[in-house]
Formats: C-alpha cells, sequence, structure tokens
C-alpha cells in the first residue's frame, strides 16, 4: 500500500511538474508585450524598468526555475492585468466561487436525489425513460457549454 502511495505520489508531481512547465511556455509563447498599452505617459524607459523588476529581462532558464521555485513556494505571481498579486485575486473571488460551488452542488444533489427516487420507484415507464435520457444528455454536454448557458 505504501509503495502504491508513493508511486501515485511521484505520477502526481510530475502532472503538477508538466502542467506548470507547458503554462510557463505557453505564456513565452503568446504574442505581444505585457506592458504594451497605449497609455503615452507610458515610455519604453518604464517598460524596461518593470521588465527588470518581473524578471522578464532574464534568460528563459533563469525565469524557469524562478518560475518553479515561486510555485513551490505559493507565490503565484503578479497579474498584469488586474495590477496586483494573483494570490489576492483569488483570495477576493474565493468566497463568492465557494458560495457558488455549494449552492450548485447542494441543488444538484437535492435534484438528483429526487429525480432517483422518482426513478427507482416509477421503474419502466415513459416518464422514468424521459429522465434517464434528459439524465444522460445533460451528463454528456461539455461542462463548458454548460456554463455559457
Amino acid at each position: 500500500m505504501g509503495r502504491y502511495l508513493l508511486g501515485r505520489l511521484l505520477q502526481t508531481l510530475a502532472v503538477v511538474l508538466l502542467v506548470t512547465s507547458a503554462s510557463f511556455v505557453l505564456v513565452h509563447l503568446a504574442p505581444g508585450d505585457p506592458f504594451a498599452t497605449e497609455d503615452p505617459r507610458v515610455t519604453e524607459e518604464m517598460r524596461e524598468r518593470w521588465r527588470a523588476e518581473f524578471g522578464l529581462d532574464r534568460p528563459l532558464g533563469e525565469q524557469y526555475v524562478r518560475y518553479i521555485g515561486n510555485a513551490a513556494r505559493g507565490n503565484l505571481g503578479f497579474s498584469f492585468s488586474l495590477h496586483r498579486p494573483v494570490a489576492h485575486a483569488i483570495a477576493d473571488a474565493l468566497p463568492r466561487t465557494l458560495l457558488l460551488v455549494a449552492v450548485g452542488g447542494g441543488l444538484a444533489l437535492l435534484v438528483g436525489i429526487a429525480l432517483g427516487v422518482y426513478q427507482a420507484m416509477h421503474g419502466g415507464t415513459p416518464a422514468e425513460r424521459t429522465i434517464s435520457g434528459a439524465s444522460l444528455l445533460a451528463y454528456s454536454l461539455p461542462d463548458f457549454w454548460v456554463a455559457i448557458i
């Protein structure tokens, strides 16, 4: 059992390292400059200072080591679009997110149990088959599409 858990832990670490590495590469392959702005008050000197401040003027390998080290310590970096640390943005959104999860999960649990009990009591009826088909259809829809709707 201990060997199994150790193997799973190593697999998890490998996946986390792979995902963080892929996100690092994709961000650096994206076109554009994180400091590009139409604001005429922002000079090229200011952009260079910001690049140095955030370490974006360093070699890619050094940036990667710093990125992994910061991620391992829980430092999620700075959001250029929000102009604040990512951890603060997450902390601000977390209470609302947890409320949505609790309400949505609770509602899904209540509706799921009610429909399941109904199906168990009325097996083989057209209503039971309709509920089964609708449940299967709803379960097969892509999550992102359901979220948009």
